[in-house]
């Protein structure tokens, strides 16, 4: 995904799920940003070094996606459960889209 891939634009393809939320939303960041890393750090808006629901929903509304899924979403990506989606988990996910 990210560093050497081309650049992806996408619009919502509507409610499916978190699953799709979040794939949606992994295309844009690609599309914005050259690596996960600098697309995490433009999340974590209050450099906690993790990404809280408020922030998720931030970044969906920043580019244009419903957050309906998010709740959904955090769940499915904090392997931890400490309610913060680090970057490990973040880029996990990433890949896996």
């Amino acid at each position: 995904m990210f560093a050497g891939s081309a650049p992806a634009q996408t619009t919502y393809q509507g409610n499916a799920g978190a699953g799709s939320l979040m794939g949606e939303l992994a295309l844009d960041l690609e599309a914005k940003f050259r690596t996960a890393h600098e697309a995490f750090l433009a999340a974590d808006v209050d450099r906690s070094g993790g990404l809280t629901i408020d922030e998720l929903i931030s970044v969906c509304r920043a580019n244009q996606l419903p957050p309906d899924n998010v709740q959904a979403a955090m769940a499915s990506i904090d392997v931890d459960r400490n309610g913060m989606i680090d970057y490990t988990e973040f880029a996990r996910h990433l890949m896996r889209t």
